[in-house]
């Protein structure tokens, strides 16, 4: 199972926080740098109508939060690169930045996986 944690590089304690989450899950935890919607938000919108990820209502009820837009197409982007590189594995643990975690936290993660193939699910 491939894990991977969306990563906010401009804030330090984010950058910590994933550090410690990578220590923790003995190297398994990939960062994944997440889009900056608060400095890029017309750029991003751009790019977000090019590849039809989110409606104009969508944009528009939320265009005073920029970093909704970064946020939503850091996972777009993620699922994306997930689908190019990975389209054989079934299972991918995606963690935000805040997440907090502790010893042992992914070899959790991979036996509920685990357990969720052997009832059949995909979710």
């Amino acid at each position: 199972m491939k894990a991977y944690m969306i990563t906010y590089m401009k804030s330090k304690e984010r950058v910590e926080n994933f550090n410690l989450a990578k220590t923790l899950s003995d190297g398994n935890l990939n960062l994944f740098e997440a889009v900056d919607g608060l400095e890029n938000y017309e750029s991003l919108c751009e790019f977000d109508r090019k590849h039809d990820f989110h409606t104009d209502l969508y944009k528009e009820k939320w265009k005073q939060m920029p970093g909704k837009l970064g946020c939503n197409l850091s996972y777009s982007v993620l699922f994306s690169q997930i689908l190019k590189e990975d389209p054989a594995d079934d299972w991918f643990l995606i963690l935000e930045d805040d997440a907090g975690v502790h010893q042992g936290f992914y070899e959790e993660a991979k036996e509920i996986s685990q357990k969720a193939r052997l009832i059949g699910t995909h979710f």
